[in-house]
């Protein structure tokens, strides 16, 4: 299950599990209806996140923009792997849009997760698998242009 908590402006979620990608369909030639890739694994994935979205604060109102970034974590045994890369699949644009559509469906990005401006996501490996969300309203950085109004 998934924990949230309010830091700093931000909405951290923690989701425990592992990482899973939203299975797309998939079309083969000579068929009219897209081929089912059902995955129960993600649909466990996806109840998962979309649970932990539901218990997050509202801290904002209706914001026109957004910044997320997302951390997967992918459980391993081996200790010298901990905090490395994960560089295998699922891909990690993959990850982040399962994430942003459970935000979506749970109320906490409202107006869609077109108002995401700017999305990170990053894979690596650990003792344990899960995934930390964290959500922001759209702020202008130092140095960087004026968040659009």
């Amino acid at each position: 299950m998934g924990t949230c908590a309010p830091a700093n402006e931000a909405v951290i979620i923690h989701v425990a599990g592992v990482p899973r990608p939203l299975p797309r369909p998939r079309f083969v030639p000579g068929r009219r209806k897209p081929v089912s890739i059902a995955d129960p694994k993600a649909r466990a994935w996806k109840a998962a996140v979309e649970a932990a979205c539901r218990k997050a604060p509202r801290l904002w109102g209706d914001q026109k923009a957004y910044r997320v970034r997302c951390s997967f974590y992918f459980p391993t045994a081996k200790a010298e792997r901990w905090g490395r890369p994960h560089t295998a699949r699922p891909d990690a644009d993959n990850l982040g849009k399962m994430a942003l559509d459970c935000m979506e469906r749970a109320g906490v990005l409202p107006g869609g997760d077109a108002r995401v401006a700017s999305l990170t996501c990053e894979k690596q490996w650990a003792r344990a698998g899960g995934a930390v969300m964290e959500l922001r309203p759209w702020r202008a950085e130092s140095g960087g242009q004026a968040a659009a109004e």
